[in-house]
């Protein structure tokens, strides 16, 4: 099973993305180097108080298309961690007794290649509040949400409780952070919203978007931070292949 979920590995050279390449997040950027960057560099000053310890999860919420899954693997990359990204598609298996295996080899293989990070995209889907779930979950789904939370805490077994003591950390994603269910959000406590960037901020993605790209000697990134009000970090990328597909066209 770890054979089959290794797929959704990506080592910490490949995570394709570093913060030099995202804009207007430096708030964000800090937080979590602060959160996973300093215990591993300065493990004497952290090791000295049970408070100093790093968090066992991250969540980052806020608009779609914000910058959240590029922090992850950025954050990733800059502590050369390894980076695993649950397949929700995979982990859902029609075969009974599949998922737990799963959900299982996720964690182990992760305590193998510990420092990592297991990032859980839209974990509102996986683990929505019991509202949304609604009366008629099913039994198999609520049983792989406990076995999860236990394997989470380290709790299932000698050997796992062992291997919880390597460096993973569980990054989280969401866009409704209303949703998740409450014992998840307890295992998150560092919850850092990802909102949609200010005029500073787009510019800022836009430089940083354009940067090396053969420009028009008269383009004004600073008017065009002004006119996209209301755009992503995603937005402002589409914005910037449509331009440069422009003069292809013609």
């Amino acid at each position: 099973y770890e054979l089959e979920v290794a797929s959704d590995l990506v080592a910490p050279s490949g995570a394709g993305c570093s913060f030099d390449q995202v804009g207007g997040l430096e708030e964000q950027a800090r937080q979590l180097r602060s959160a996973l960057l300093l215990p591993l560099q300065q493990p004497r000053l952290f090791a000295a108080s049970k408070l100093l310890r790093p968090p066992k999860g991250i969540l980052l919420h806020g608009p779609p298309g914000t910058g959240k899954t590029m922090l992850a693997r950025a954050i990733a990359q800059e502590a050369d961690f390894a980076f695993l990204c649950l397949n929700p598609a995979r982990l859902f298996s029609k075969w009974y007794g599949e998922s737990n295996k799963l959900a299982e080899a996720y964690f182990t293989l992760a305590h193998k290649l510990a420092p990592s990070i297991l990032f859980i995209d839209e974990i509102d889907c996986i683990f929505s509040h019991g509202g949304k779930r609604g009366a008629s979950e099913h039994e198999a789904t609520a049983a792989l949400r406990a076995q999860f939370l236990a394997l989470w805490d380290g709790m299932l077994s000698p050997a796992t409780r062992a291997a919880a003591q390597a460096h993973v950390v569980v990054i989280a994603a969401t866009n409704q952070p209303s949703l998740v269910d409450p014992a998840v959000l307890r295992r998150l406590p560092l919850s850092l919203p990802v909102a949609m960037p200010d005029e500073r901020a787009r510019a800022e993605v836009l430089r940083r978007l354009l940067d090396g790209e053969a420009m028009a000697r008269e383009l004004d990134v600073a008017a065009i931070a002004a006119r996209t009000h209301g755009y992503s970090g995603s937005d402002l990328e589409q914005l910037c292949r449509t331009a440069a597909l422009r003069p292809l066209e013609e």
